[in-house]
């Protein structure tokens, strides 16, 4: 409107154009975020912003990223940027912290392990997991006992644990089973062994062993025979068994070899014997034997002199001598008495004799023998 110093006036239209060209105030703040289960974790521009600000209003925030993944744990350097009605923008740097404080899921199996000849056998953990996880990754495997000897025989709990990157773990019990299936070595001698007086001789598995050794321990010696007899003596073929404490067996041969080295027990009696007709007399081992035994039983019978004459007529001191299966003897002494009970054959013949002057004959019996005999003289 226009005015003239006579008060007169005219009008005329106009367009007036507000601009803003202030921006607003970018304010941001420092977050921190977790991880789900998926190893995903989400911000919004609206989680940063602090208090952003402009003269007129802020149409809208945004920030430059909103979604995180394992990749991402630590820290993140982002941007809010705001954004007024008039399109003008600021925008302010921000740390998105990620953090991953699930822990893994542990998941564990039971195993079977073996000691080896030196009585040890080891496994790992990556033995006893069984598919453990983790919404990011596992970063290692622990087992609370990896190493065992022959003292864990059996079954063994342990306890596995998982790690994850982030430092979050988890344990999952399992039991360890260790086994023994390596039999003992079995090392056998021959021995030599001795009848006793009763004809028995024995012997055990510890005096067959020579050293038999296992990676752990032996439980038991067995021998397959340990009595024997007089049937026995000679060499004997028995097997040494050796047994661990799991029940594995090993076997080795051996000789037994039984002698009989106690003498026979000689016992004689005293006999009388007589001169047939020919001035002999004659007796045996077994007349003079009067009862001799041995521990065995197989025994022979000698006499020093069975055979007697004229010229042995009285007490002949002999000896009898026992001898058993084993070579073994014992001697007793005996009187062997010789007798002779046949009278002699008288033989005679009649005899002339003449008178001499003294009216006297005489004749011996000399002259009447006719040739007399005895079996001796």
């Amino acid at each position: 409107t226009v005015t003239d110093g006579s008060g007169n006036t005219h009008s005329a239209p106009a367009i007036v154009t507000v601009l803003d060209n202030i921006p607003p105030v970018a304010v941001a703040q420092n977050v921190t975020i977790y991880l789900n289960e998926q190893g995903v974790a989400t911000t919004t521009a609206e989680d940063v912003n602090d208090g952003s600000g402009d003269n007129c209003s802020i149409a809208s925030l945004s920030l430059s990223k909103t979604s995180f993944t394992c990749e991402d744990i630590g820290q993140n350097n982002v941007t809010l940027t705001v954004t007024d009605g008039s399109g003008n923008t600021h925008s302010a740097p921000a740390i998105v912290t990620v953090v991953d404080n699930i822990p893994p899921v542990a998941v564990a199996q039971n195993i079977t392990i073996y000691l080896d000849e030196q009585g040890v056998a080891t496994t790992t953990a990556e033995a006893v997991n069984n598919g453990s996880s983790d919404n990011c990754s596992i970063a290692s495997l622990s087992l609370s006992k990896t190493s065992f000897t022959c003292a864990d025989i059996g079954q063994n709990n342990v306890i596995l644990t998982v790690t994850d990157g982030s430092g979050n773990t988890h344990s999952a019990p399992a039991i360890v089973t260790v086994l023994d299936n390596i039999p003992p070595v079995a090392v056998a001698q021959n021995v030599t062994i001795y009848l006793n007086e009763q004809g028995v001789a024995t012997t055990t598995a510890e005096d067959v062993n020579d050293g038999s050794g296992d990676n752990c321990s032996i439980a038991s010696l067995s021998l397959s025979k340990t009595s024997f007899t007089c049937a026995d003596i000679g060499q004997n073929n028995v097997i040494l068994t050796v047994t661990d404490g799991s029940g594995n067996t090993h076997s080795a041969p051996a000789i037994v070899t039984v002698l009989d080295n106690i003498p026979p027990v000689a016992v004689a009696q005293n006999v009388t014997i007589y001169l047939n007709e020919q001035g002999v007399a004659t007796t045996t081992a077994e007349a003079v034997n009067n009862g001799s035994s041995d521990n065995c039983s197989s025994i022979s019978l000698s006499l020093s002199k069975t055979s007697f004459t004229c010229e042995d007529i009285g007490q002949n001191n002999v000896t009898l001598t026992v001898t058993d299966g084993s070579g073994n003897t014992h001697s007793a002494p005996a009187i062997v008495t010789v007798e002779d009970k046949i009278d002699p054959v008288a033989v005679t013949k009649n005899v002339t004799i003449d008178l001499n002057e003294e009216g006297v004959a005489t004749t011996t019996a000399e002259d009447v023998n006719d040739g007399s005999g005895d079996n001796c003289s």
